[in-house]
């Protein structure tokens, strides 16, 4: 079989990305060293990176120590999350200092137009909690934010509950423009780095992870729901385990709002993850608009997978949209999954429209042969059950230019580009029949590029901080009848929604209650210093009978409201208020909703200053 003419012609050419040039060897033994991890996780992988060190730091740059209370510890014994806060909120160039920083579950929210460096030593590490659901850096609806080098250790070992599967290393929620290097993020509850949505609705766009090294999250390593320009170069995913889908790399679309268009993924390893290797499992994704589909992946490594190297899935219900487009695998290497139990490569989709190509495998069995061809090409078409898939022993050929992936710097910081390098196209090579022509890969290209200094960022004109904020908690933006407009759902990490059709009583602004927030949560509202008053729109459209749901609501670490029982209180589809004072000295409000019986709940509030 020969490789598809368009996946030849989008792979024809050369890679130019972060100023770095490169081709792929056909020696697959030179491109990634087998890891033992019997020294330090990962060094065997990073010491054979191909890639190009980078930091934000500028001679503009703020530095996060200066904000630190006096007498500050540098053991990581002290909650200092306020304090990175308000930094982070203030400054656009923050630089983080070389010594562990605690931070508490209510995490680091990240707005746009950051560029944050890490410091060698840097390690930010999260308090033990008892919550389900956090992001210790959160990305949401953000755009143009860069991440240098960042080392981020979650609370697996100090975690307090049991409950939950969603605290993650970096949430990127609806966000655009991201670009995070160097990453190490370890022993999160949830997943290391998540690609998400906002509102449920807004997928990412144009994003980058390269050089990420991801070890020994509960979870997955990489969650992607939604995404329209991605770029992932040299991950490392390994040792995730502890809760399904137990994942290295993981495209897991939750709705029909989900896309997974413009992806490539290039030197991916993945080591003893819990379940898979590389999966995408997308019928959430099908609704009543066709879909494409665009992903190329390049020498991907496997070691150790229990269940498959790389798994496709997709049990379309009967909708009148389909699902089209490609899924390139390039020069896999998947080795030592157990032969005699999985396979490895499952195609479990009756998909035709989405094709699956496999060129130039290498398996390896669990006592260390690599398999002849004949035998690799049996096995990987074994899992053809369903779907349209081709598998070929081609050449290995160059990587294309990830077009639509845009990676703009934060501005206003410019970096030049190189001149590209220009690889000229090798003259045709007539193969004839039957005997078959090998023809052997280009030597490695490297182009290093110039190291510049980029033009100092100035110092932003401090943005007055809001005194007002107003959200419908699971819902759309809704103007109600005294006047305020309750913004679409946002600064929330945690928590599920729920929504109603029934009639509200003792209110005209039934929609208001008709959506919500349920479970454990928090919002996270930047604010002015100050009194504030804070009204929460209650209804219980759910349950029925009272001491069925309680729960608490916290103000920082103050409590609001203890025992909530809105039932109780209003009973059932009935508009119930309550408010309260709270006092703003940081700069931030954070508000947390924790759970006594059957999930916390809200439908909106609005927070006013006095």
């Amino acid at each position: 079989m020969n490789v598809k003419n368009n996946f030849k012609n989008r792979i024809s050419t050369l890679l130019v990305f972060s100023s770095l040039a490169f081709s792929i060897s056909g020696c697959k033994k030179d491109n990634l060293v087998e890891t033992s991890l019997k020294s330090p996780p990962g060094l065997a992988l990073k010491d054979n990176m191909l890639s190009v060190m980078a930091t934000g730091i500028t001679a503009d740059s703020y530095y996060l120590v200066n904000s630190l209370p006096a007498g500050y510890v540098r053991d990581g014994s002290v909650d200092y999350t306020s304090y990175v806060q308000a930094a982070v909120t203030k400054y656009s160039n923050i630089v983080f200092p070389g010594f562990p920083i605690l931070v508490n579950n209510t995490g680091i929210t990240v707005g746009s137009n950051k560029t944050i460096s890490f410091e060698e030593g840097s390690e930010i590490r999260l308090k033990g909690t008892d919550q389900g659901g956090y992001s210790i850096f959160r990305i949401y609806g953000a755009s143009k934010v860069a991440l240098y080098n960042p080392v981020i250790i979650g609370d697996r070992d100090s975690h307090i509950g049991t409950t939950g599967e969603w605290g993650m290393g970096i949430g990127i929620y609806g966000s655009s423009d991201i670009s995070i290097y160097n990453a190490k993020i370890s022993k999160c509850w949830g997943d290391g780095i998540y690609i998400g949505q906002q509102n449920n609705q807004i997928d990412c766009k144009n994003i980058v992870i390269k050089d990420a090294y991801l070890y020994k999250n509960r979870r997955d390593g990489i969650t992607v729901i939604g995404v329209d320009g991605l770029l992932m170069e040299n991950i490392y995913a390994g040792y995730t385990d502890g809760t399904l889908p137990m994942t290295g790399i993981n495209f897991e679309p939750n709705n029909a709002f989900s896309e997974i268009k413009n992806v490539r993924i290039i030197n991916p390893v993945t080591e003893n993850n819990g379940k898979n290797g590389i999966q995408f499992s997308i019928s959430n994704m099908m609704g009543s608009t066709d879909k494409f589909i665009d992903v190329s992946i390049v020498n991907h490594k496997d070691i150790g997978s229990p269940r498959f190297p790389f798994k496709i899935s997709c049990a379309p219900a009967e909708l009148t949209g389909k699902i089209y487009g490609q899924i390139d695998i390039v020069n896999p290497d998947w080795h030592k999954t157990a032969l005699e139990t999985n396979l490895y490569l499952w195609l479990g989709t009756s998909l035709t429209n989405l094709k699956t190509t496999v060129s130039s495998p290498e398996i390896m069995n669990v006592a260390g042969a690599i398999l002849p061809w004949t035998d690799t090409y049996n096995l990987i078409m074994k899992a053809a059950t369903g779907g349209d898939i081709t598998v070929t022993q081609g050449e290995t050929v160059p990587v294309v230019e990830p077009g639509p992936v845009v990676v703009p710097e934060p501005d206003p910081v410019v970096v030049p580009e190189p001149d590209p390098v220009v690889v000229p196209e090798p003259d045709p090579v007539v193969v004839p029949e039957p005997d078959p022509v090998v023809v052997p890969a280009p030597d490695p290209i490297i182009v290093t590029p110039p190291i510049l200094t980029p033009e100092p960022i100035p110092t932003p004109t401090p943005i007055p901080a809001p005194s007002f904020f107003a959200v419908n908690a699971g819902g759309n933006s809704f103007k109600a009848s005294n006047g305020i407009t309750y913004l679409a759902d946002n600064g929330f990490s945690g928590g599920t929604v729920g929504k109603s059709s029934k009639a509200i009583d003792k209110t005209t602004d039934d929609v208001l209650y008709q959506s919500a927030r349920y479970g454990n949560f928090t919002y996270s509202i930047p604010l002015a210093s100050g009194t504030y008053t804070i009204t929460f729109r209650l209804a219980e459209t759910v349950i029925k009978g009272a001491g069925k749901r309680q729960f608490d609501i916290l103000a920082g670490n103050n409590l609001l409201v203890s025992n909530l029982d809105i039932f109780k209180q209003a009973g059932s589809n009935t508009a119930y208020d309550v408010v309260k004072t709270v006092v703003v000295t940081d700069g931030m409000l954070n508000l947390r909703f924790n759970t006594d019986v059957n999930g916390a709940a809200v439908s909106a509030f609005h927070v006013v200053k006095k």
